[in-house]
């Protein structure tokens, strides 16, 4: 979209885009409520000016990857900036804008705020705030040491023991110290979508879910119970074989102690298939060797029919050097964003386009017992509890890993 056809702004975009002078600025709330964008103006304003005292400092934007940070928010800041006025250099994600230099900087793991030591900067920027690592967090905030830095931060909710919830956006003192200001959005704060995409948007969710409180409310809410809720196993079980499939797949979750699990999944449409099982508990049955692995994922294609697509557990290594020897196609290593991954799993069964078979008794034992682990929850962690969780993982990987669902999408503009 050309930034000559963007719809006015919401009342709470227009608040953050002339409040967010604190040294700390969190724009939070669901999805595609106008977050993003709106950052992307005071951005620029910021990079044309501020911090007033050293106008030409250098600027950190942060994400996940340099690839998350350049599709969520850099994208759009060069579209409004115009091509005369910036340089990208896509392998290092360094640039400049208005000739004022950035750096792209990932901020997920432990180790990840080294990368900050000896920088001084004149502004930040953190995307998806709540996947940050709390030490690359404190790291730059000592790197903001001119006068008048800012950081602005985005986020969709966590759980309401998230270090950024509990140490920034509910901190009364820093909040009164005019140190911090938080600004919520809702839906209503995005003026360019339709009744028809916010509800598409709930559909997706689910209402009830952990994913609708948090990416449609707006909620910080914990993460506890049973995952998928909206299993229902009289709604969600099949007892006959689909009459043609487009398209098969197996998911291999590997275990030696733990269960390993192959599942053979179907697509048909939009409609997904689990047809067949393979569930062995190393713990209880004994354990196998990679060689024996190989012979039964050998014999369960034999079975079942060749797959476009092995998708397997990209820890486990010395099964896919196995699954190689044997000559064994189509290996694919499985995308494992667990929580985006749990979301796309329950998008489907929200949908009622996810059906298991009777006879995998296993998977469908594991959909009712697949549950959050407590203790994470308290730490303010989003985690499945390590148990019960074997043939979930193989779904997963399989599901997210070929895009069974998507979020509904708009563009960048106003997300």
């Amino acid at each position: 979209m050309r930034p000559d056809a963007l719809s006015d702004l919401s009342l709470e975009q227009y608040e953050f885009l002339r409040d967010s002078t604190a040294r700390i600025n969190i724009a939070h709330g669901p999805v595609r409520s106008g977050k993003n964008f709106i950052e992307n103006l005071r951005m620029l304003l910021y990079l044309k000016s501020e911090p007033h005292g050293d106008p030409t400092s250098d600027i950190a934007f942060c994400g996940t990857s340099k690839d998350a940070i350049f599709r969520i928010f850099l994208r759009d800041l060069f579209a409004l900036a115009g091509p005369a006025n910036y340089t990208y250099n896509r392998q290092n994600g360094s640039g400049t804008i208005f000739g004022r230099a950035f750096y792209s900087f990932g901020f997920r793991k432990a180790d990840d705020y080294e990368r900050l030591r000896g920088a001084t900067l004149g502004g930040a920027l953190l995307t998806e705030a709540t996947l940050c690592h709390p030490d690359f967090f404190n790291e730059i905030l000592a790197r903001l040491s001119l006068d008048g830095s800012k950081i602005f931060l985005d986020t969709n909710p966590a759980g309401p023991y998230h270090w950024l919830y509990t140490d920034y956006i509910m901190n009364e003192d820093l909040i009164g110290s005019g140190l911090l200001k938080p600004f919520g959005f809702n839906f209503d704060s995005n003026l360019s979508l339709t009744s028809e995409y916010k509800d598409s948007l709930k559909a997706y969710y689910g209402p009830g879910s952990l994913w609708y409180r948090r990416m449609i409310l707006g909620q910080w809410c914990m993460a506890d119970g049973v995952i998928y809720q909206m299993f229902n196993p009289d709604i969600h079980t099949i007892d006959n074989d689909p009459v043609k499939t487009e398209a098969q797949y197996i998911g291999i979750d590997y275990g030696t102690n733990n269960p390993c699990v192959f599942l053979d999944v179907r697509r048909k449409g939009q409609d997904w298939f689990v047809l067949n099982e393979y569930y062995h508990n190393g713990r209880e049955d004994g354990q196998k060797t990679d060689t024996e692995y190989g012979q039964d994922i050998q014999a369960f294609i034999a079975e079942h029919g060749k797959p476009d697509k092995i998708i397997y557990d990209p820890s486990a290594s010395s099964f896919r050097a196995e699954m190689r020897k044997r000559k064994i196609h189509g290996l694919k290593a499985a995308d494992n964003t667990v929580l985006d991954g749990i979301a796309t799993v329950s998008s489907l069964l929200q949908a009622g386009r996810l059906h298991i078979h009777s006879r995998c008794v296993n998977t469908l034992r594991e959909f009712g017992s697949y549950a959050w682990d407590k203790n994470a929850a308290n730490r303010g962690e989003d985690k499945p509890a390590k148990q019960h969780d074997h043939a979930m993982d193989a779904l997963r990987y399989v599901l997210h890993t070929m895009k069974a669902s998507k979020i509904p999408t708009k563009n960048n503009w106003m997300s």
